[in-house]
């Protein structure tokens, strides 16, 4: 198989994606987990999907891709390769809605959540206006809180993508970066298209027409300059939810959800 080799063991799969990942440059990476995603099974895609997100945002305490500092002047066809690739119609929320139709859970460390809401959740509690975290939470056999809560596969998405803005990862040289025509304000715009559309309702999971790398709206820039001035994970995991991920396979429930937890995460005020 082009770029992952096909392993017999999904330890062995899982240490060669994080190998490859770490190793090749981040348009050549889409390539090769396209081809994966599209040709392995939801049981190995399973195995892998944490150590590919926490790769792309940085989850694994690394530098990630960097989104901030990926732009279309610079180098525009790995620049749209990448946005197509992260994109809503993209190979990996492919992979994202591919896993949560199986119900399957990962585990997203609390150390990467606000220092106020680390807290409350480890002393065994939930922030006061939000049942985001219902049912989420981990004990061990003598009551206390585990070091993590369990995210469906889209959860884990959303919190990686907003927390990698949140985490310092840029290099000192290069904190002159706009935030107009870097790769995570177009990402922020498609998935406020695609999750809060001004016109008509969210689309389904799937839509029927991919998405092309395009500048950034006004819109997205606007909305991002908000995100970071609000210092999001502060107040973002707060907000109430009124959904939890829907039990029963209704399309538009899912629609709902999505856009409901999309919004909550980005941290827009009400």
């Amino acid at each position: 198989m082009a770029g992952f080799p096909q392993q017999s063991y999904h330890v062995s799969l899982q240490m060669q994606v994080q190998a490859d990942m770490a190793s090749k440059p981040a348009a050549q990476c889409c390539h090769a987990l396209t081809h994966l995603i599209d040709n392995y099974s939801t049981k190995e895609l399973h195995c892998v999907f944490k150590a590919i997100v926490d790769n792309i945002y940085g989850g694994n305490g690394g530098v990630g891709w960097n989104p901030r500092l990926v732009n279309s002047r610079d180098n525009y066809a790995d620049y749209t390769v990448i946005h197509n690739f992260l994109s809503p119609s993209g190979p990996m929320m492919r992979m994202v809605y591919k896993l949560q139709t199986e119900n399957l859970s990962y585990p997203f460390s609390l150390q990467r959540l606000p220092a106020l809401l680390r807290r409350v959740l480890m002393e065994g509690r939930f922030p006061d206006d939000s049942t985001l975290y219902t049912n989420k939470l981990q004990f061990s056999s003598k009551g206390y809180v585990n070091n993590c809560i369990l995210l469906n596969s889209f959860e884990y998405y959303i919190f990686s993508f907003a927390l990698s803005l949140t985490i310092p990862k840029v290099p000192a040289h290069h904190q002159h970066f706009t935030t107009i025509d870097n790769l995570y304000t177009a990402l922020v715009g498609s998935y406020l298209d695609h999750f809060l559309p001004t016109t008509g309702s969210p689309p389904g999971p799937f839509p029927i027409c991919s998405l092309t790398s395009s500048p950034p709206s006004a819109r997205s820039a606007s909305f991002l300059h908000s995100f970071i001035s609000s210092n999001p994970f502060t107040s973002l995991l707060k907000r109430p939810s009124g959904h939890q991920t829907p039990a029963v396979q209704d399309p538009a429930a899912h629609q709902i959800w999505h856009s409901e937890l999309f919004l909550q995460v980005s941290g827009l005020k009400s």
